[in-house]
């Protein structure tokens, strides 16, 4: 019966051959404003006389314009980011209100206040003022107006590979947008949806504008829910997130509907490791009279700032976090009186609860601020949707979208398991037989053997405790038996010779090294040069007490989590770089904490004892098992053949803003990791590296690159290539492993509208190459459930969750991955946070099989993972085609030493992705770091600055 079960994704294609469809969507009317280019133009000019640059070099600010565009304008649809580089058009796109069809969003006179605001705001600082007083006055002459267009929503274009083009493009300019018109159409007649059934609970939705920069529509149902255990409260609502996407070589685009918890914070806010909150209000706007008001949320960004207090016992350590409204968008709303109207940030943060009771009883203004993971106190209410929550919805939404929408044909499962196996993974046995005493000793073998082959012949491993609390040191000793069989009665410092494996366990007292980095108050601007001044002291401080590492040594270092050291600095960034400049790896392990979650965490401390010292081995290059396919004992022949050995790369570009950043400075460097099917030994290549590095040399390597690295495409794409073109012809048959949303942007071949099912041009001479093109995020992978008609047809539920490989019949070089749940999630199919049904009256009447009351759980849905092929003859080959989707498919299986489940991305990729805990650069990047010629042209002309994002 399994192979009767297909795969449903959450995604719904335009009815387009329907006549009546057709005619219906054929004039879909949206409002759209563009900036004015005289204005980007005289902009650019004034900057560029004041910084030196040419013109067509200089951006000017305009991320708070668009921060301010979000919060004061309504009826938005979409926000483009960048706004004032040269031709990026349009800047809004605004809904058409059926019960004001001629009515723009805002009228003009309040654009040109906004325009103007802006400008005194952000360019007074800046702009002589002369220069700031020309530039008000061409404003007030500046035509700003909405214009009502309308857009045919059947229409659509192909690109050469055969992807569908859902927009029109005039002299290079994209017009009449289908990504952000079409989930506009849907988002409209989301928003008169009530979600209800006969037992569940009743939603309503609103909508609320994305964050600039991004496509598609958002939903929210209000009011929020409220689930109240014991004398606490907790809030929460259902958003559905609606985009349109392409499929490489699809014809046709496709809606991805999105079901997601939005949890609200419902208790006063001890801590955020975030800088930015957003706050989602609902209230009539002051600037719009009585007959125009909307009822759409607006989004602002509330900022946190920590600032030094008296000694008290409220505070303990002196420090006091403040909220505020973002200090540039507070300063553009005072210009235009404003600011006085929007409800106090600290307020909000105090009595989150006082804001979200307004919305049950009707009253005005309401708030509510967007709870993330890592807050404290944490939420009571679990994140996800259950199987049985998701298809009730998704029966609902397709009911209210047909008969223009229809769900897209299902998926079909290949049932690769069937064929072939690989060895399993000693650091996560399976059978519980491998569990007994004897069993245990020989699986301890496995492991050391393991460790040995990935450091090398002869080389003995050194691990050092660094420990705060007798407890966690006890925890990781006890680990250290468990996973490699060090005996717990062996004194410190003693070698332990095994036939596989020279071990050596030391440990010692963390002491000052530990303490907090002691940052001190500083100006914003000033804020992030002294934190990398500290974490340089500290790093330096760190190395002096160290002798150089003889071998591979790593250190499991017992520090508090973040909070603990919210106000001072945590010193994390600082151990990891000063032990790396002696040549030491390091994994850290928080203490056990004393808030209320303590009892939690001591339960779980021996569980992170053993992932820290997995973990540690994942740094130094272990694996659990290589990464072979195996065919299965009995059968005789496969449908395809795996080349043996097959040689594996990944490309990885290690980005990361400033914001990601533990050194506040950003980062773009390539990486390439080589594995191969015979072997446990994985070697990476980088910008810098004089030769391949194995990994643990490699992540120590990058932490000693001191200087962050210019973000250049060109010069990404030049590295990956000249890698390929010298590793290549010394290699058989290699499939290289990309991530798309990762690599595009420097390789845009591997864009949906440019990807090819044959090797690209640059790649053709080598015809052993195969390229898996890897897609994972959300929203560009749709949710799925997995769906069987033979137990419809025998009265059972048919809808399920499942994993295996599957496949279009219609598009034969794109597969889709679906790996098993983790074992940790237990949570039911049928608990629901829409139901009202309380599960022991559903135990009682022997009725289990149907969705129960359970708000609280936390649901598990594996994630979709697109794979794309792409190799030479693959119309000839199409088995070959069947064996790198099996192959990427299977390495995202149980291979990895730290992870006893499976992993979103391939094994290479996977290893490739975590090299970036070890890019902690400390000095800005020069105009070129390892930068050719060719390359710096290239970027002179398509340079783009960070990208902007909401949280």
């Amino acid at each position: 019966m399994a192979n009767d079960t297909v795969l449903q994704p959450i995604a719904f294609c335009l009815a387009s051959d329907n006549a009546a469809v057709r005619e219906r969507l054929a004039s879909h009317p949206f409002w759209v404003l563009e900036f004015p280019e005289d204005l980007k133009r005289r902009l650019r000019e004034v900057q560029s006389q004041i910084v030196g640059r040419a013109p067509e070099e200089s951006t000017p600010p305009h991320v708070v314009l668009n921060q301010a565009a979000r919060l004061l304008i309504p009826d938005l649809i979409s926000i483009t980011s960048r706004i004032t580089d040269s031709g990026v058009q349009p800047w809004l796109y605004g809904f058409v209100d059926q019960e004001r069809p001629a009515e723009p969003p805002i009228e003009g006179v309040l654009l040109q206040a906004l325009l103007s605001a802006w400008l005194r705001t952000v360019f007074r600082p800046l702009f002589p003022s002369p220069a700031l007083m020309d530039l008000l006055q061409k404003v007030q002459t500046l035509p700003l107006g909405w214009k009502r267009e309308e857009i045919d929503l059947c229409y659509w274009s192909q690109a050469p590979n055969g992807t569908a083009r859902p927009y029109r493009q005039v002299d290079q300019r994209c017009i009449q947008n289908g990504f952000v018109l079409m989930p506009d159409l849907v988002a409209t007649r989301l928003s008169a949806l009530e979600l209800a059934g006969d037992h569940t609970r009743r939603f309503r939705f609103k909508r609320a504008p994305l964050a600039p920069g991004r496509h598609g529509c958002e939903l929210i149902s209000w009011p929020p829910q409220q689930e109240s255990r014991g004398s606490q409260t907790w809030y929460w609502s259902i958003v559905i997130t609606v985009t349109l996407q392409t499929v490489p070589f699809q014809s046709y685009p496709q809606l991805h509907i999105n079901l997601g918890v939005r949890r609200w914070v419902s208790q006063p806010l001890k801590y955020t490791p975030a800088e930015t909150i957003s706050a989602y209000l609902l209230d009539s706007l002051p600037w719009l009279a009585a007959d125009q008001q909307r009822q759409c949320f607006q989004v602002a960004p509330i900022v946190r700032r920590n600032r030094k207090a008296g000694e008290t016992p409220e505070n303990g350590n002196g420090w006091i976090a403040e909220y505020r409204w973002a200090d540039s968008l507070v300063a553009l709303l005072n210009d235009l009186h404003w600011a006085e109207l929007l409800p106090d940030p600290q307020q909000l943060i105090q009595q989150p609860t006082e804001w979200l009771e307004r919305a049950l009883t009707g009253r005005s203004p309401q708030a509510a601020l967007v709870f993330r993971t890592g807050m404290r106190p944490d939420h009571g209410e679990g994140a996800g949707f259950s199987l049985s929550d998701r298809c009730f919805m998704v029966e609902q939404i397709a009911e209210l979208l047909a008969p223009d929408f229809v769900l897209r044909s299902p998926l079909e499962r290949y049932g690769a398991r069937r064929f072939i196996t690989h060895p399993s993974n000693p650091f996560f046995p399976q059978e519980k037989q491998d569990r007994e005493p004897m069993a245990q000793m020989k699986v301890c073998a496995e492991r050391r053997q393991a460790v040995a082959e990935a450091l090398g012949d002869g080389q003995a491993m050194t691990i050092l405790v660094r420990y705060q609390t007798a407890e966690v040191l006890q925890a990781v000793r006890l680990a250290l038996y468990e996973v490699l069989g060090y005996p717990l009665e062996t004194a410190e410092g003693t070698v332990w010779t095994t036939p596989e494996l020279t071990l050596t366990v030391r440990y010692e007292p963390l002491g000052e090294i530990g303490r907090a980095l002691g940052i001190k108050e500083r100006s914003r601007g000033q804020a992030a040069e002294h934190w990398r001044l500290k974490i340089q002291e500290r790093a330096e401080a760190i190395a002096q007490t160290l002798p150089e590492a003889a071998g591979p040594y790593g250190v499991i270092i017992e520090l508090p989590d973040a909070y603990f050291f919210r106000h001072d600095g945590d010193p994390k960034a600082a151990l990891r770089l000063g032990f790396a400049r002696k040549g030491y790896l390091t994994q850290f392990l928080t203490s056990p904490t004393s808030d209320r979650e303590e009892e939690t965490s001591k339960e779980t401390l021996q569980e992170r004892a053993r992932s820290a010292v997995r973990d540690l081995l994942r740094q130094c290059g272990v694996l659990g098992v290589p990464p072979r396919l195996l065919p299965k004992a009995r059968v005789h022949k496969l449908p395809f053949q795996i080349p043996e050995p097959l040689h594996y790369l990944a490309a990885w570009v290690i980005h990361r803003n400033r914001r990601g950043s533990e050194t506040h400075l950003p980062q773009y460097l390539p990486v390439v990791v080589y594995l191969r099917s015979d072997s446990r030994l994985v070697l990476v290549r980088a910008p810098g590296f004089e030769d391949w590095l194995p990994y643990r040399e490699a992540a120590l390597q990058l932490a000693c690159l001191e200087q962050a690295s210019q973000r250049d495409r060109e010069a990404v794409r030049q590295f990956l290539f000249k890698t390929l073109h010298t590793l290549l012809p010394t290699r058989g048959e290699t499939i290289l492993f990309c991530d798309a949303c990762n690599l595009r942007q420097s390789w845009p071949w591997l864009g949906n509208e440019r990807i090819t099912a044959s090797l690209p041009p640059e790649l053709e001479r080598f015809p052993q190459l195969r390229i898996v093109r890897v897609r994972s995020a959300s929203p560009e992978v749709p949710e799925w459930y997995a769906f069987n008609a033979k137990r419809q047809a025998l009265g059972k539920d048919p809808y399920l969750l499942s994993q295996g490989l599957f496949r279009d019949a219609t598009n034969p070089t794109v597969f889709y991955s679906v790996q098993e749940k983790p074992p940790t999630a237990h949570q039911s199919k049928y608990s629901s946070k829409l139901s009202l049904r309380p599960f022991e009256k559903l135990a009682t009447e022997r009725s289990a099989h149907q969705p129960f009351d359970a708000p609280g759980g936390m649901a598990w849905n594996p994630r979709i993972v697109e794979l794309t092929i792409a190799r030479q003859g693959h119309e000839q080959r199409p088995d070959d085609v069947l064996m790198c989707a099996v192959v990427a498919h299977e390495l995202r299986a149980q291979m990895a030493v730290q992870f006893g489940s499976p992993m979103i991305l391939p094994l290479p990729l996977h290893l490739a992705r975590q090299l970036e805990e070890y890019t902690l650069p400390l000095r800005p990047a020069e105009l070129r770091t390892w930068l050719t010629s060719e390359a710096e042209a290239a970027e002179r002309s398509g340079e783009e600055g960070e990208d902007e994002g909401e949280e």
